[in-house]
């Protein structure tokens, strides 16, 4: 078998404007996987392994050596997960909230202390390091240069409850302006790729942006890439009374061995394993997981029954009988997977997906926008998802794109691995 993984975003605009990303067409789908690409046995890959670690404050001996000995963790659980037959995407690093060690009140202090930790990352060859909340007011004014700084660097804005009980609107006018000066200052605006704004988030979620650390101890947790196989439980699904059972008996099947494999790394290593989050990722170089919507006979995802079917999947990935950590829900990025990109401001538009964000798992993740779009916009949006977060007791991010020089309805045109690119989304 001749396998093609198109990774490309140009040539992704190109088949999107031809209508040529369809379900086996273009994406690596089902079969790469279980006919065993780079030795995998599972049809299922592991999106990330991510250890967390606690750093001292200006201490960098110490930081040199807790780096050292995450990544020493990644690549022990890496291996075990890939003898198991597994493909490992990636490995990542957390540490508890920047502040905390990099200083809380003096934007130059926190980016020198920040320049030495990147320093650090490269030296341990750390791609991806989550560094968590900014907090106060420096740090939230100091997130761009710090997105500036390095593209290994993940951090979020939370907004966070008033005394009076009420979203931060002030705090969302800050984030949307830290959104809008990373939107000016990064190519393209794709250091917004590395900013969340957060919404009642928790710690030790092992994807990003939003993932940080926080324990008494080093630890562990494992994200996998679960479109594909969720997408794959629906199509063969005849009955919509079993299809969250469906899903959940098709994550387990390759849950229950990486769970089993991460409890024998945790007792082996003497690091604290936090569990699986069970978030169904998907991938734009994957199967798209709007063709499970459509299989189900209720129409095309965005139409009428998209919210019934994301209620579905978000609870069949709360129902897997594995140790969870994280979101453990339902993931809607239109820059991630290729169907969402493709029906993007055809099918549905960024309400929907606010809509959607009340019984899944993230939010507004890798949604573009207008570049022109206000900041009172922007924070607007974000004091919606606050809104849904905090009603609901559930954490929620919003990742947004504002596109400069680009208009509702136009094509995004960014040239990453990790995303597909698709219409910009009108902010009403």
């Amino acid at each position: 078998m001749t396998l093609m993984i198109i990774r490309c975003a140009r040539l992704r605009v190109a088949l999107l404007a031809a209508g040529g990303i369809a379900a086996g067409v273009v994406m690596v789908g089902h079969s790469a996987y279980a006919e065993g690409v780079g030795g995998a046995r599972h049809s299922m890959a592991v999106r990330t392994v991510t250890t967390g670690v606690n750093l001292g404050k200006y201490d960098r001996k110490q930081w040199d050596m807790e780096l050292k000995k995450a990544v020493e963790v990644n690549l022990s659980a890496k291996k075990a997960l890939e003898d198991d037959g597994f493909v490992v995407q990636s490995t990542r690093v957390t540490t508890n909230p920047f502040e905390e060690y990099a200083g809380s009140d003096d934007k130059k202090e926190i980016v020198g202390a920040m320049k030495e930790l990147v320093s650090l990352a490269k030296k341990h060859d750390i791609q991806f390091l989550g560094v968590g909340p900014a907090q106060g007011s420096a740090a939230v004014e100091v997130v761009p240069d710090l997105v500036s700084l390095a593209s290994c660097l993940s951090l979020s804005i939370p907004v966070p409850l008033t005394p009076e009980g009420i979203p931060d609107h002030n705090r969302a006018l800050n984030a949307a302006d830290a959104c809008l000066r990373i939107s000016e200052e990064t190519p393209g605006g794709i250091g917004n790729f590395q900013l969340a704004v957060g919404f009642n988030s928790r710690p030790n979620i092992p994807f990003f942006p939003v993932g940080y650390h926080r324990g008494p101890s080093m630890a562990f947790s494992v994200g996998c890439e679960t479109a594909p196989t969720v997408s794959k439980a629906m199509e063969n699904s005849s009955d919509l009374n079993a299809v969250s059972r469906s899903i959940r008996d098709s994550l387990e099947k390759s849950f229950f061995i990486v769970d089993a494999t991460a409890k024998r790394m945790e007792s082996k290593l003497g690091v604290t394993y936090n569990g699986i989050d069970a978030s169904v990722a998907p991938n734009p170089d994957l199967y798209s997981l709007t063709n499970g919507y459509q299989a189900l006979g209720l129409g095309r995802f965005g139409q009428s029954g998209s919210l019934f079917i994301s209620s579905l999947i978000t609870q069949a990935a709360k129902s897997v009988r594995v140790h969870k950590t994280g979101y453990s829900g339902l993931m809607l990025p239109p820059l991630e997977d290729n169907g969402l990109a493709h029906l993007a401001m055809n099918t549905y538009r960024i309400h929907d997906l606010l809509l959607y964000s009340a019984v899944c798992g993230v939010g507004l993740d890798t949604v573009p926008i207008p570049g022109d779009t206000p900041r009172e916009k922007i924070a607007a949006l974000y004091m919606d998802c606050a809104a849904l977060a905090f009603r609901l007791d559930k954490p929620l991010t919003a990742r947004l794109f504002p596109v400069k020089g680009k208009k509702a309805g136009e094509m995004t045109v960014f040239d990453s691995p990790y995303m597909c690119n698709g219409k910009i989304f009108e902010v009403p």
